[in-house]
């Protein structure tokens, strides 16, 4: 047999003691690399067991992703481990045979080669396993930082639910960023396999991308996940009633809150009476966007009875909450009193608390305590109320807290503005650009611009015109740019309000480009607020036409305001479509298109006749006004006075100033077209009725139509010959009017003293003796009265400077009666042919020898007037 030869059962042929240690020395050597293997499979295992361990306590936080790359990692380290092994067997195996064909060549070498590569694989199989458990240590990593990430967007979005501005723009968005992320992982998954964190952070992803309907949808899945947990499955459903809610699903919103009640209602656990409380408070917010302002109160009432005497803080925030807007509903529902005890038991629980959800709620019970006591008319309680948030408030950095003192501060300056503090009303809103003129939260913000809008309108009232334009147009340096809703409506608001400035000043054609530039802004808006402020710039911008005698493009703005708001229901846009109709009339009647104007004038009867709203009802009243004073022009004088008494009929009981102005206004015109119908008596009587009605009043508007009625009734004593009557009621006028500053009521004294003074002059005509003494005093008297009527007049009349050249004459003053004769002839209101035609006349009235020399008087004054 030949050396190459194997011998049966694996023995040698040779038995030499070397060929025995040398074999042996290798059976020891195998032995020892077996062990070193299995010490590897057994690090191997470790660092398995490791990594089952780390997926253990990560299979609650790790999604389906992670669990898969975990697997596949553990896979991977099975399989190097199986390779390690079936290596090592395939060398084991061919040492042997290689060993028994080389034994007597080289066996030494041989082995030791191969011990070597065997070595090398063990080495690198242990390589390969670290590498796999660094990566596996990544992945882990990441996936437990991506669980974070999700974990604080829900928590970010949680706190948002419902509460606009109580987070950040930037961790809103980033949360969104996040939570759209892992949605789109989550729809790659079977719905059906969802847990309940699945199911609430697919809502919470809806909920910040605006898809409400989903949100709602996705949460009502997650509280039908069985073993959710009560606390898991009350939060989800407060959230879903909060998204119907903002759905303007206001019944099923209750419904969901009703829910919560019903299922945790008597709950112990502090998680679930939170959301119970939550729910409570949410629900009585729906009723109020219901008006169900009673059953609205009830839900707040038994908040307190349930959670009143709770210690938690979670709790005595809804309590806070529940009683503030207690408050505000008990104001909706005009029990005023009521109102400020419920924002005052507000400051008795929670007054002294240091926690910052319940001083916000105290300065928000002051800040409508505040509100409140303006309503009833309590305005320096109000500010003294405004004071006490500075007082307590006024140096807090938290923005909620910041927010109310602006509110306060912005009210106080309205208020001192009522009062005519308007120094002082100024000064506060310059406070409000002091403490946060340089704010960027959006809630402040707005409060700048409310109190810079405020402060211009309390220039106007100062008469600080140029003043004013600057103020408004610091609003538009400032917000002109804004996106946000609320910033926009202040910055239409000051547009609309410069424009008004404007056209105070005469400056028609700049208010016209201001209102135009609000058409340019927000001509398209959809927003209510910003609609209002178009149709008002349109309606304004018809005013200034008009001013500018441009009454056909006046008419086509009012039109224009048909047009886009003529259908809308809202009632500030439906009082601009009104007074569009009612001063496109006016413009109508003004090219003499009469009966046009009538037309117009019913169109707001047909529209708004039946309307209750206030300032629908003014508008009405001023078309029936206008439209009986055009009946009276087109000589429809039984028609007009017909539309007078409608007026009575309609408004004659209103307690409204503005419409018992226009019934003030509809019986002195009545008054009038009875006098053109020679219906004296009845139009004597018809000025008594308004100072019976209207007599004590202290209302400007109003004290003019007295002082109206009063000189028409001297006016028609006069034509009745009741000469004394007359005398006496013109008297009355200056009685009570004589202090007046208004230019409206100076202008009706000095038309008093005009028919005073005209009338002692016939007096004394009728005495036939001018030289008597008597005759004297009259003559004395009515230079007096007519003296004073000049000097009230706002610009030279020619029928009071004819009467007082006439007394002068019959006194014997011809130099001064022909100087007043002459500017009478001037004058440009009732002066030249009016005035000389009228003299005439009055010197036929009980002529005297003395009147001649009037007359020639009075001719020599034309012949040079005309030359």
């Amino acid at each position: 047999m030949s050396s190459n030869d194997a011998i049966p059962n694996g023995s040698w042929v040779s038995r030499k003691p070397g060929s025995i240690q040398q074999q042996s020395k290798w059976e020891s050597q195998k032995e020892l690399q077996v062990k070193d293997v299995e010490a590897l499979r057994q690090q191997i295992a470790a660092v398995d067991k490791r990594v089952d361990d780390q997926l253990a306590q990560l299979s609650q936080s790790v999604d389906r992703f992670g669990v898969v790359i975990a697997i596949l990692s553990a896979g991977i380290t099975v399989l190097l481990v199986l390779g390690g092994f079936l290596g090592y067997r395939n060398a084991k195996s061919e040492a042997k045979e290689a060993a028994a064909d080389i034994a007597k060549t080289g066996a030494q070498e041989w082995f030791d080669k191969q011990a070597k590569e065997l070595k090398e694989q063990i080495e690198a199989l242990a390589k390969k396993a670290a590498q796999v458990h660094v990566e596996m240590d990544g992945h882990a990593q990441q996936v437990q930082a991506h669980a974070a990430d999700v974990a604080k967007a829900i928590s970010t979005a949680q706190e948002s639910i419902g509460k606009a501005g109580t987070q950040p723009p930037s961790d809103l968005e980033e949360s969104t960023r996040v939570l759209a992320q892992r949605d789109r992982e989550l729809k790659a998954s079977n719905e059906d396999r969802y847990s309940f964190d699945d199911w609430n952070t697919r809502a919470h992803a809806a909920y910040t991308a605006d898809a409400l309907e989903d949100a709602a949808y996705f949460w009502l899945k997650a509280a039908g996940v069985a073993n959710a947990g009560a606390a898991n499955v009350a939060r989800v459903l407060v959230n879903r009633g909060i998204t119907q809610a903002q759905l303007k699903q206001s019944e099923a919103a209750i419904a969901t809150y009703d829910e919560v009640l019903r299922r945790f209602g008597e709950a112990t656990e502090p998680a679930l009476r939170k959301q119970v409380a939550m729910a409570l408070v949410n629900k009585g917010v729906t009723q109020s966007q219901l008006k169900q302002s009673g059953a609205e109160i009830a839900t707040y009432d038994e908040v307190l009875r349930r959670f009143g005497e709770a210690a938690e803080p979670a709790l005595r925030e809804q309590v806070a909450m529940a009683l503030v807007n207690k408050g505000i509903a008990q104001g909706q529902l005009k029990q005023s009193e009521a109102a400020i005890a419920t924002y005052d038991e507000v400051l008795r629980r929670f007054g002294e608390a240091a926690e910052p959800a319940l001083r916000e709620r105290v300065a928000r019970a002051l800040v409508n305590k505040g509100i409140t006591q303006g309503q009833l008319e309590q305005s320096e309680a109000e500010i003294a109320t405004y004071d006490e948030v500075l007082r307590r408030f006024g140096e807090a950095a938290e923005p909620a807290l910041r927010e109310q003192v602006a509110r306060a501060l912005v009210n106080k300056g309205i208020t001192q503005g009522q009062l005519k503090q308007s120094e002082a009303a100024i000064a506060t809103y310059d406070e409000v650009l002091r403490r946060f003129g340089e704010a960027a939260e959006p809630a402040l913000r707005e409060r700048v611009a409310m109190a810079l809008v405020s402060k211009g309108v309390t220039q106007g009232q100062l008469e600080q015109s140029e003043a004013e334009i600057a103020t408004y147009d610091e609003v538009l340096r400032r917000f002109g740019e804004a996106a946000e809703p609320a910033l926009r409506e202040q910055v239409a608001m000051a547009l609309v309000s410069k424009g008004a400035t404007q056209d105070q000043l005469k400056q028609s054609e700049a208010a016209i480009a201001t209102y135009d530039e609000v058409l340019r802004r927000f001509g398209e808006a959809a927003e209510p607020a910003l609609r209002e402020q178009v149709a008002m710039a349109l309606v304004s911008k018809g005013v200034a036409q008009d001013q500018l005698k441009q009454s056909e493009a006046a008419i086509a703005t009012y039109d224009e305001v048909l047009r886009r708001f003529g259908e809308a229901a809202e009632p500030a846009l439906r009082e601009q479509v009104a007074r569009a109709l009612v001063n496109k009339g006016i413009t109508q009647g003004q090219l003499k298109q009469s009966e046009a104007a009538i037309a117009t004038y019913d169109e707001v009867l047909r529209r708004f006749g039946e309307a209750a709203e206030p300032a629908l009802r003014e508008q009405v009243a001023r078309a029936l006004v206008n439209k009986g004073i055009t009946q009276s022009q087109l000589k429809q004088s039984e028609a007009a006075i017909a539309t007078y008494d409608e007026v009575l009929r309609r408004f004659g009981e209103a307690a409204e100033p503005a419409l018992r102005e226009r019934v003030a206004r509809a019986l002195v015109s009545k008054g009038g077209t009875q006098g053109q119908l020679k219906q004296s008596e009845a139009a004597i009587a018809t000025y008594d009725e308004v100072l019976r009605r209207f007599g004590e009043v202290a209302e400007p508007a109003l004290r003019e139509q007295v002082a109206r009625a009063l000189v028409s009734k001297g006016v028609t004593q006069g034509q009745l010959k009741q000469s004394e009557a007359a005398i006496a009621t013109y008297d009355e006028v200056l009685r009570r009017f004589g202090e007046a500053a208004e230019p409206a009521l100076r202008e009706q004294v000095a038309r008093a003293m005009n028919g005073a003074g005209f009338g002692r002059l016939l007096k004394a005509k009728t005495m036939q003796d001018i030289g008597n003494p008597a005759a004297q005093v009259l003559l004395q008297t009515a230079l007096s009265n007519l003296n004073d009527a000049v000097t009230r007049c706002m610009q030279s009349d020619g029928m009071l400077l004819g009467n007082r050249a006439y007394v002068q004459c019959l006194l014997g003053n011809t130099n001064a009666a022909e100087v007043d004769f002459a500017a009478a002839l001037r004058a440009p209101v009732n002066g030249a042919q009016e005035i000389y035609q009228a003299t005439l006349k009055d010197l036929d009235i009980h002529p005297l020898a003395e009147d001649a020399s009037m007359r020639a008087l009075v001719e020599r004054a034309w012949s040079t007037f005309e030359a």
